[in-house]
């Protein structure tokens, strides 16, 4: 049997222990990643008719127009994907050329799209300037 010299085994023992030492910290990272991340499941996306909410897309000419909803402003249309809780609710839709209302009655799940064209509807025109 060969002897093997002090230098030789040194390095061999190091090299073992950074090798260890490397498995340690990476077993150390995979652990904390999957502690702190959720779990990498898929699940399916939730039925529509089961949420307690509905869901409010507005559409509106002109493209710029002021979106609110009982009194609270949503941004400007497009408006897509907003959520509404079930039941009845104010909308009114302010363009340069005149502001509409329409009152929505919304069921839980709904999914409700609206196309409007506020000139050609509105309520409350704009007062001229001479």
């Amino acid at each position: 049997m060969r002897s093997v010299s002090p230098r030789t085994l040194l390095v061999r023992t190091g090299l073992a222990t950074a090798l260890a030492l490397g498995l340690v910290a990476c077993a150390t990272l995979v652990t904390t990643v999957a502690l702190a991340c959720p779990p990498w499941r898929w699940q399916p996306p939730p039925d529509p008719r089961a949420s307690p909410r509905a869901r409010l897309s507005v559409t509106t000419l002109p493209a710029a127009t002021e979106v609110r909803v009982d009194g609270r402003s949503l941004g400007y249309a497009p408006l897509l994907g907003h959520y509404l809780d079930a039941g009845t609710h104010t909308l009114r839709l302010k363009a340069s050329c005149g502001e509409a209302r329409r009152t929505l009655r919304v069921a839980p799940g709904q999914d409700v799209r609206l196309t409007i064209d506020v000139c050609r509807a509105r309520r409350v025109p704009e007062p001229y300037v001479l």
